[in-house]
């Protein structure tokens, strides 16, 4: 075995050979070459010469390094030391003992953050619904004996910390309200005799919103997550009523109540056509919506919706609309108007960029966040409540088994592992996975390409920033983000 990084002095120079280099990622945007450290979680910009060498390297070892590259190539911590076992940065062995030391870590860490499905019924009949317009495989609505026994089995699993969530679903949680009363009642009570803060959210079609429930859900601090997709035309196109008749107005004339008293409400839209995004996002913000997401439309494990193939033209529509994001994003950082015209995907990647904190894991299913069923099962996720193989549990037990999702992470998934993009995005959404291809650990194709351009356009973002750009988002990441960064 040849020793590492040979030293050749040859004509009064230095070379070496040899040379081993760390994961990192090339790639070119309007003529500038970027280079990202994928263990370090940090980039640069190289000229053309670099580049070149650096994929010449890569796939030839014995290639004379001028000694002068090689220091060139050490500040950028591309060039790999002794080997060494890292279980955040490397695929590790599956009975390493970094791996056991952080699965042991990971399996104290307590279930802190419930989103219990009140209701399967719903008003709508949207066309994508993964839950079969909001049935998820099931009928029914939660009583207070198992709401009240969902509450006691979360405040009991989140040990010693100090503050945990309720979210509210379904369905349309709002068609439950009494419900959704003596759900914060009890949790409020609970809460205050055992010294833990209770943080309360809801998703709701906001069809069934009037004075009084906003106003119970701001003296509460209920922020709910309005499903809302924007114009009229294609509001009413993809979520009418039972009873075919749009839902638009009605959506409308309650958002502006909601937003007058809790303007920190936030709305998600579906999205069905990718060329629908750009008026989309007009007509949220123009509503006067700050906070958003724009998700594409989801397969369905209960049979009633696929999204069609995602062609070229649509990913050309995607590719096309986070160029123009990303340019607004970086117009938002400079003057300070984020997060009202800032893409929330494109900063949470700015934001990893900044802090060089890497993702484990796609998000907190089946770890500190599950979903409880009307009946009270216990679910990963709240998506797969009417899916009887996914139960992990049950509040009226103990426990839950959460240890396959625990050790699901993202360096251990065969797909991801040795992807320049996987501390970024932890592995994608468990359920898309699933109900696409019947694996919760192996991404779609889609979704990888997606946010793996996300992720280029914010490094450009990124080395257009100034540092008082920089120091503001550190200031104001809480705000704008949340305590997270993950999109």
């Amino acid at each position: 075995m040849l020793p590492q990084h040979i030293e050749i002095h040859r004509n009064g120079k230095t070379y070496f050979c040899n040379v081993s280099l760390t994961p990192f990622h090339l790639f070119r945007h309007e003529g500038t070459s970027y280079l990202l450290n994928v263990i370090a979680m940090t980039s640069a910009i190289i000229d053309d010469r670099m580049a070149d060498t650096l994929d010449r390297i890569r796939f030839n070892k014995s290639m004379p390094v001028p000694s002068s590259v090689m220091e060139k190539l050490e500040s950028m911590g591309l060039v790999d030391g002794a080997p060494k076992e890292d279980a955040l940065s490397h695929p590790p062995r599956e009975k390493s003992s970094g791996m056991n030391e952080l699965i042991k870590k990971l399996t104290g860490e307590p279930v802190v953050t419930l989103s219990m499905d009140i209701t399967r019924q719903c008003n709508l009949s949207c066309v994508y619904c993964y839950g079969n317009t909001g049935e998820c495989g099931s009928e029914g609505k939660m009583d207070e004996a198992t709401a009240t026994r969902a509450v006691d089995w979360l405040m009991a699993q989140s040990g010693q910390k100090k503050s945990v969530g309720i979210l509210f679903g379904g369905g349309e949680p709002l068609m439950h309200f009494p419900l959704i009363r003596h759900v914060v009642a009890h949790a409020d009570k609970k809460g205050k005799a055992l010294g833990k803060k209770v943080r309360y959210g809801m998703t709701t079609n906001a069809t069934l919103l009037n004075e009084e429930k906003i106003a119970f859900l701001k003296a509460h601090g209920i922020i709910p997550l309005v499903s809302f997709d924007g114009p009229e035309h294609i509001q009413n196109e993809n979520r009418p009523f039972k009873n075919g008749c749009g839902s638009y107005k009605t959506v409308a004339k309650n958002v502006e109540k909601l937003l007058a008293k809790i303007p920190g409400a936030r709305c998600r839209a579906t999205i069905k056509r990718a060329k629908d995004l750009p008026q989309i996002k007009e007509a949220i913000v123009s509503t006067g919506f700050t906070s958003y997401t724009l998700t594409p439309a989801m397969p369905s494990l209960y049979g009633n919706w696929a999204p069609q193939n995602r062609g070229a033209k649509e990913r050309q529509h995607i590719s096309d609309f986070l160029d123009h994001e990303a340019d607004i994003t970086l117009e938002a950082i400079r003057d300070r108007s984020v997060p009202k015209h800032g893409f929330k995907m494109l900063l949470a990647y700015v934001y990893a960029l900044i802090s060089k904190q890497k993702r484990l894991y796609g998000c907190g299913a089946g770890r500190g966040y599950l979903g409880v069923s009307v009946t009270g099962d216990l679910f990963p996720c709240p998506l797969f409540t009417g899916d009887p193989g996914m139960k992990i549990g049950s509040v009226f037990e103990t426990v839950a088994d959460r240890e396959p999702y625990l050790r699901a992470m993202v360096t251990r998934l065969a797909k991801c592992a040795r992807c320049w993009a996987a501390h970024f995005c932890g592995g994608g959404c468990i359920y898309v996975n699933r109900a696409a291809n019947g694996d919760l650990f192996h991404p779609v194709d889609d979704y990888c390409d997606r946010v793996k351009y996300a992720i280029e356009k914010a490094v450009c973002i990124f080395h257009r920033l100034e540092a008082p750009d920089i120091a503001f988002l550190k200031e104001n990441q809480r705000e704008f983000y949340g305590p997270g960064t993950s999109p």
